[in-house]
């Protein structure tokens, strides 16, 4: 599902209930707010891409749970924290893209994703 460039909304704190979604582009829509915990109960998730928003507080550590993801593209936002270790779940991950956000302890993603492009 692509609402890619569709302005100002945040998301839903039932995004969970998508639960066979496979691709979800948000991409440049001046979302606002956090990623809900609720994203790890999207089981089916191969691409998040929510690049470009103004997303803020953390990468939640349920995204651990999303372990068919294999692009998970976050740059260009207000996302700070340290990287859940549950990302080392998304065993199938090939793209993880963060850089431009205040992330911290980005060194370990190698470590976490050794067969993952990853981009900080």
């Amino acid at each position: 599902m692509s609402l890619s460039d569709n302005k100002g909304f945040t998301l839903p704190e039932n995004i969970g209930d998508l639960t066979e979604i496979t691709e979800l582009d948000l991409c440049d829509s001046s979302l606002t707010g956090r990623i809900p915990d609720s994203i790890g109960d999207c089981k089916e998730l191969k691409e998040l891409w929510l690049k470009g928003n103004n997303l803020e507080g953390k990468i939640p550590e349920s995204i651990g749970k999303c372990t068919k993801l294999e692009k998970l593209i976050l740059y260009k936002n207000n996302l700070s924290g340290n990287i859940p270790e549950s990302i080392g779940k998304c065993s199938k991950l090939e793209m993880f893209r963060v850089g431009d956000n205040n992330l911290s302890d980005t060194e370990k993603l190698n470590f976490l994703l050794p067969n993952c492009k990853v981009s900080v």
